[in-house]
C-alpha cells in the first residue's frame, strides 16, 4: 500500500509540472553527513521560495524521521526528463533563476547563495521542515540550573574527517582547550547561579572529554556535568542530539553543520563558536578570537571578541 501511495503521489506531481511547465529547483550532495545536507537543502529551499519555484528533495541522512521528507515533493529520474532542461549551479550567491522556462536548476556545493537569519518567515519555513516525526529522548536537566551543550567534533571515526580535513577546516575542529576556555568564561559570568553542562559529541567515549573538561576548569562546584554513557558513534543518536542542542540556555559550538543549524533553529540566550585561529606549528591550532551571540528581547546580539584564555592560566 505505501509503494501504491508513493507511486501516485510521483504521478500527480509529474502531472503538475507538466502542466504549469514550471521550473523547479533540487540538490546535489557532498557525500558529507546531516550537517552537510542541511546546508545543501538551506540553499536550495532559499532559491526556490525567492523565486516561488518547487523545490525536489533528495533523501537526506535522518532525513526518514523529518518532516521535510514528507511534505516536499521528490526529486526522480523519470521527473527530471520532463524538464526542458537541467541547469547546474556553481559559485554563485545570486543565481539567475527564470521560474518559467520548465528548467530543474540544480545547487551545487560551492554555491554560497542563502537566507539572513533575520527573516524570521524563512526560519519558521525551515523550522517545520527540519522537524522531528517522532518522539525525541530529550535530556531531562536539572531544575534552577542554566544548562551548557558544549558540542565537540572530534570526527568519531567518520572516514572524510582525516588530519589533513582537520587542518584544512580548523573551525570545525577547535581543541578542546577552546571548548574549556569558553566554558570558563560561562563560569566566570554566572558565579552566583548553578550550571549543567552537557558534552554532545561523535568521540566514541564522551565521559572522556566529559572528566576533561572536569579536570581543567577551576570554580565547579556548583557545575553538574553530563554526556551520553553508552552507545555513543558519529552515526548513531544525530536527531536526538541536534534537537536536545536546541533546547539549552548555552551553546558553546565549533563551526560544523550540525551545531551551526542547531544554533539557528534554537532558543539560546547566548551561543559562543570560534571566529579565527593560530596554527602553532603544521599539527596545532589554537583558536584566537570568538564569535558570541546573545539574544536579547528577541533580537539577535552578535560580537567578536578574544578568546578566553584559562588553559594559560593553568
Amino acid at each position: 500500500m505505501k509503494k501504491f501511495y508513493r507511486y501516485f503521489f510521483a504521478v500527480i506531481v509529474l502531472y503538475v509540472f507538466c502542466i504549469n511547465s514550471r521550473s523547479a529547483i533540487t540538490y546535489n550532495r557532498n557525500g558529507g553527513r546531516f550537517g552537510d545536507d542541511l546546508i545543501m537543502y538551506y540553499r536550495a529551499k532559499w532559491i526556490a521560495i525567492k523565486n516561488n519555484i518547487p523545490l525536489l528533495y533528495k533523501p537526506i541522512h535522518h532525513g526518514k524521521n523529518l518532516a521535510v521528507s514528507k511534505l516536499e515533493p521528490h526529486y526522480s529520474k523519470s521527473l527530471e526528463k520532463t524538464f526542458n532542461k537541467v541547469v547546474r549551479i556553481q559559485n554563485e550567491k545570486d543565481p539567475n533563476i527564470d521560474p518559467d522556462a520548465n528548467i530543474l536548476y540544480v545547487v551545487d556545493w560551492t554555491v554560497t547563495a542563502g537566507a539572513r537569519w533575520n527573516d524570521k518567515d524563512f526560519l519558521s519555513v525551515m523550522r517545520t521542515m527540519i522537524s522531528p516525526t517522532y518522539n525525541i529522548n530529550y535530556i531531562k536537566k536539572p531544575q534552577n540550573a542554566i544548562s551548557v551543550a558544549v558540542h565537540v567534533r572530534t570526527g568519531g571515526g567518520f572516514h572524510i574527517d582525516t588530519p589533513r580535513e582537520k587542518r584544512r577546516m580548523p573551525l570545525k575542529f577547535p581543541s578542546l582547550d577552546f571548548y574549556i576556555n569558553e566554558l570558563q568564561r560561562i563560569i566566570d559570568m554566572y558565579k552566583d547561579q548553578n550550571l549543567y553542562v552537557h558534552v554532545f559529541t561523535d568521540h566514541q567515549h564522551p565521559v572522556q572529554i566529559m572528566r576533561h573538561f572536569r579536570n581543567k576548569l577551576l570554580n565547579i562546584d556548583r557545575v553538574t556535568f553530563g554526556c551520553r554513557m553508552k552507545g555513543n558513534r558519529h552515526d548513531a543518536n544525530v536527531l536526538d542530539d541536534f534537537f536536545n542542542m536546541m533546547q539549552f540556555d548555552i551553546l558553546i559550538y565549533p563551526r560544523s553543520g550540525l551545531s551551526v543549524f542547531a544554533q539557528k533553529f534554537g532558543y539560546q540566550l547566548i551561543a559562543i563558536s570560534p571566529h579565527s585561529v593560530v596554527y602553532k606549528n603544521r599539527k596545532d591550532w589554537s583558536v584566537k578570537s570568538v564569535v558570541i551571540i546573545r539574544r536579547v528581547d528577541d533580537k539577535i546580539k552578535k560580537e567578536i571578541v578574544a578568546c578566553y584564555n584559562v588553559c594559560e592560566k593553568n
